[in-house]
């Protein structure tokens, strides 16, 4: 060979041998602060997985507490449900005693009537041999008492315009004492 082709390579070989001396340097360099980072990229996996445990333990609890809430939520509409079966009920057991109470007060008022009319001629003297005289089904007016009565704003003046409380009235007070309760609960409705 010619020692200009061997000067030429060993040139060549020294140019590359520079180039990778750099490239190692500058490698060198990059893996120093990638070793330099590594640390802290530690403590970023770490505080990561640390997170991931805290958010699966947060979602862990979140299950557990909808289903206790849930559980409640079953357990209080099944209770306003009873409620509200227990409040229809009673309801019902209402409007038939007002509709129970509206018939007995309308008989009474056709009795007080009837009995009106049986009044309304005279009523027959006692005999001369000391019988006492038939009694006379007639309708009192109800007493006034010297304090008014206690009425609730919206309802207007007291005054006795029904047929239940003239019945009530001319109702005798050894009556029945169903009849006398029922009596009284209607007047008070009224």
């Amino acid at each position: 060979m010619s020692p200009n082709l061997e000067l030429l390579t060993d040139g060549l070989l020294a140019v590359l041998l520079l180039v990778t001396i750099g490239y190692a340097v500058v490698l060198n360099r990059k893996l120093a602060a990638l070793r330099d980072l590594r640390g802290d990229m530690e403590r970023a996996v770490a505080a990561f997985a640390e997170a991931q445990r805290e958010a699966e333990q947060g979602l862990s609890e979140l299950r557990d507490r909808a289903e206790v809430l849930s559980v409640e939520l079953r357990e209080q509409v099944g209770s306003a449900a009873g409620r509200l079966d227990e409040a229809r009920g009673l309801a019902d057991d209402l409007h038939f005693l007002v509709d129970k109470g509206q018939s007995l007060a309308d008989r009474l008022e056709r009795a007080v009537a009837s009995g009106r009319h049986l009044a309304a001629p005279a009523s027959v003297p006692a005999s001369a041999a000391g019988q006492r005289a038939a009694p006379t089904l007639r309708a009192e007016r109800p007493r006034q008492s010297k304090q008014p009565a206690k009425q609730p704003a919206d309802l207007g003046p007291a005054a006795p315009t029904s047929a239940v409380a003239a019945a009530s009235a001319a109702a005798p007070a050894a009556g029945d004492p169903t009849r006398r309760e029922l009596i009284d609960a209607l007047d008070s409705i009224r």
